[in-house]
């Protein structure tokens, strides 16, 4: 705000909303085998980390020459051969980073006397479940004999020096920080021995039941409703919500709610919402929830089809219409003189006018969903003579 010193009036300035952006300054790479050497045919994962705003561009390199197409927080060799042998490193830099900066260098080392090392897992889904015996089951060629030692987050599991580690999982979900196994294998040629990948022991319980809530609840609701809010209730750990739309992904609506606001009739739709994790890739997607939204009604007419003249002698028979502007789903009261005519609630009106002489009114009360009061049609007067 700025005031003038000859007067007392103000001036504001515009409101502006100030974002902070952080350079790069510490970027880190690790790989997936935790030995020197990788036996050929393994596949070799690079990750790096690296703090700073984002988004961050990232640019891989070995020998210090850019690898095609290498440009995101992670690189992988697919199956590793001694042309891959060399030192890999990242440059990492973002929209306030004058210069990329370098990450750490790994030296990458490749052998085939151990190689084509593959870890098998006996469960056949990402996650293990809560408390149940699993099997890790180690192959690999090269020149033998070979020698196994399992290791869990890098550290010697005592007496595991077979092919196979069997285990019982925890009682708790641990997706967050699992465990990492891996194995070590040695040779009377490579007595420093090569590693196996790590494999990942994740923990999760399953998700089996998926419910799905809408509020307000009522059946339709009126154009311009807001915070319609949908909210899912699952079991499981970890789990990730997927809401839908006539059994299409809504894009970002991946929280346990999904608000809409300022509804229109095109938000209208059947909405469920899928709920997945490590052990329920797949994913249960729950049952239906409808949602109506509609216009109200906003007039309503009435014609008379039938005579041609609003005169008529008693008895003579009558045929009225009726239509209305506004909403859908519309029912009808047609009424006379201001009391409800049993039983006339279609569009069309068919009636004989009364016996006796005078002036009759005839009108109709036109309602939807969201105009439960109703809109009430101009009269036509009938006169009997």
């Amino acid at each position: 705000v700025v005031k003038r010193v000859a007067t007392s009036a103000t001036v504001t300035s515009a409101a502006k909303s100030l974002s902070h952006a952080f350079p790069v300054t510490s970027v880190t790479v690790s790989k997936s085998v935790n030995s020197a050497l990788v036996g050929a045919g393994s596949s070799l994962k690079f990750t790096a980390t690296a703090n700073g705003s984002e988004p961050r561009t990232y640019q891989w390199f070995k020998n210090n020459i850019p690898i095609t197409a290498a440009q995101s927080a992670t690189f992988t060799i697919g199956s590793t051969s001694l042309t891959d042998n060399g030192t890999y490193k990242v440059q990492v830099t973002n929209s306030v980073t004058n210069t990329p900066l370098n990450s750490n260098e790994v030296q990458v080392d490749v052998t085939q006397s151990i190689s084509n090392i593959v870890i098998t897992k006996s469960y056949t889904e990402v996650a293990a479940l809560p408390n149940t015996p699993v099997t890790f089951s180690v192959a690999n060629q090269g020149t033998g004999p070979f020698q196994y030692q399992w290791r869990k987050n890098g550290v010697n599991i005592d007496g595991e020096t077979s092919t196979s580690l069997n285990l019982v999982t925890g009682l708790e979900p641990n997706t967050t920080q699992p465990d990492i196994y891996d194995v070590l294998i040695t040779s009377a040629l490579l007595p420093q021995g090569v590693a196996s990948s790590g494999i990942e022991l994740l923990i999760s319980i399953p998700v089996t039941t998926v419910t799905a809530t809408r509020t307000p609840s009522a059946s339709s609701l009126i154009t311009g409703t807001s915070g319609i809010t949908f909210t899912a209730v699952a079991n499981g750990s970890d789990v990730s919500y997927q809401w839908r739309k006539d059994s299409t992904d809504i894009p970002g609506a991946t929280n346990a709610t999904y608000v809409i606001n300022a509804a229109t009739p095109a938000r209208s739709g059947n909405y469920s919402v899928r709920v997945s994790n490590f052990a329920t890739p797949a994913g249960v997607t729950s049952a239906i929830v409808p949602l109506n939204i509609m216009d109200p009604v906003q007039s309503a007419t009435i014609l008379l089809n039938d005579p041609p003249s609003t005169s008529v002698t008693g008895g003579t028979s009558m045929n009225f219409s009726a239509s209305a502007v506004g909403g859908a789903s519309f029912t009808y009261q047609w009424r006379k003189n201001g009391e409800n005519i049993s039983g006339a609630t279609d569009a069309v009106l068919q009636t004989n006018a009364d016996i006796g002489a005078g002036d009759y009114h005839y009108d109709v009360v036109v309602y939807n969903p969201v105009t439960p009061s109703g809109v009430i049609s101009d009269p036509i007067i009938i006169s009997v003579q």
